[in-house]
């Protein structure tokens, strides 16, 4: 069996010292220990910016070298993606092509010429048309979908797709394969007869090591596996001879019928009935329409920065109240929220002549999310944080 695998590292800007350095020895340098150990070892992964930025910081670049290494010794490909993983579809066409262009810039200088990214990661597998088309632009060669993206039935993955209208090649990950721990499963399924040639698996990087601890060593028992063919997405593209050509879904990899059919693509992140979601994007408008008009400010460096990292999805997931599936824990966390929402009144702040009508506006927006926040908070989810 060939198994294609995906493995998405990051982390929201801000983040302590103390935990970056867990879950990287949990997590990022156990997965580049094991993939050394195993030479002939295949997959390709997706690096946020933001997590790179932080890797850096805290002192904990040894694993941008290595996996530096590993790309040179063409065992891992890394994938373009937006610096602060932020909700593509959901942003104006210049914010989405900023973020690009700024995580190419840092991945540019950190990795030289083994940074050579073919393939690219959009934030949460956010898809749409716009998105698509604007990357096709910058000659992404192929993107990877949940397969609720897939327009009709299932996605053969003996089969090469391509977006209609673009010259830019699609994958479909397997969902229910990819939202367990993926190397206990696979395992299994080599002991079951089941008829898969090809497996193509994407999860976060984080669930290796961090929120699984795999004390089986399932992840070290499918590296060495001889049953198994492990591969890049590019590699696994090469080797396909049929292909067609799809119209993939406006969804993300955790889409849902019920929401596709009420025209709700991205719920966890903007959901019409949440109305922490929408003032939040109220918010995030007024602070983009401010950077857009007023680039001679000179707190504008300031603002654009704040701006940046304020986009960051984990704002909007955190607010959504939400369970990915019935088994996941709730996606509330007032924290998290109020990170986000600081970081985009910082931007509305750091204007040394904003016109004050403009100010209040956002603080005014500002306060009220505080306020949805908290008054929700105390009213139901303070019993899902009680410890």
């Amino acid at each position: 069996m060939q198994w294609i695998n995906f493995l998405h590292l990051y982390q929201p800007p801000g983040q302590p010292r103390g935990f970056i350095r867990r879950v990287t020895q949990e997590s990022y340098r156990w997965i580049l220990q094991e993939l050394q150990r195993v030479p002939n070892a295949r997959m390709t992964i997706n690096l946020t910016g933001s997590l790179t930025e932080q890797l850096i910081k805290f002192k904990q670049d040894d694993i941008l070298k290595g996996f530096k290494r590993l790309v040179e010794r063409e065992q891992i490909e890394l994938t373009g993606t937006a610096m602060y993983h932020p909700i593509l579809p959901l942003l104006p066409p210049e914010e989405v092509l900023r973020q690009i262009q700024l995580n190419d810039a840092l991945h540019r200088t950190v990795f030289g010429r083994a940074w050579k990214p073919k393939g690219f990661y959009l934030p949460e597998m956010a898809y749409s048309r716009s998105v698509a088309s604007l990357l096709s632009t910058l000659k992404v060669q192929w993107i990877i979908l949940d397969e609720i993206a897939f327009p009709d039935g299932v996605p053969d993955p003996n089969i090469q797709y391509r977006i209609r209208g673009l010259p830019l090649q699609v994958v479909f990950r397997h969902r229910m394969l990819s939202s367990d721990y993926v190397p206990r499963v696979l395992l299994d399924l080599l002991d079951a007869p089941n008829g898969l040639t090809n497996l193509i698996t994407a999860t976060d990087g984080e669930m290796y090591g961090h929120h699984h601890k795999d004390t089986s060593r399932h992840f070290e028992q499918t590296l060495a596996d001889k049953r198994l063919a492990l591969q890049t997405i590019s590699s696994y593209l090469q080797t396909r001879s049929s292909q067609k050509v799809v119209t993939p879904r406006a969804s993300s990899w955790v889409s849902t019928t019920p929401y596709l059919r009420k025209n709700i693509p991205y719920q966890f992140w903007d959901n019409p009935q949440n109305p922490i979601h929408q003032h939040t994007w109220l918010l995030t408008q007024l602070a983009i329409r401010a950077i857009k008009h007023h680039r001679k400010d000179p707190g504008w460096e300031s603002a654009r920065h704040h701006l940046d990292q304020g986009l960051a999805s984990c704002t909007f997931w955190w607010s959504a109240g939400m369970r990915p599936v019935a088994t996941s824990p709730i996606t509330w966390n007032p924290d998290e929220v109020e990170r986000g929402i600081n970081a985009l009144i910082r931007s509305i702040r750091s204007f040394n002549h904003l016109p004050p009508a403009q100010r209040l506006r956002a603080e005014k927006c500002y306060l009220l999310i505080k306020e949805l926040i908290w008054k929700k908070h105390w009213t139901y989810y303070w019993k899902y944080h009680i410890h």
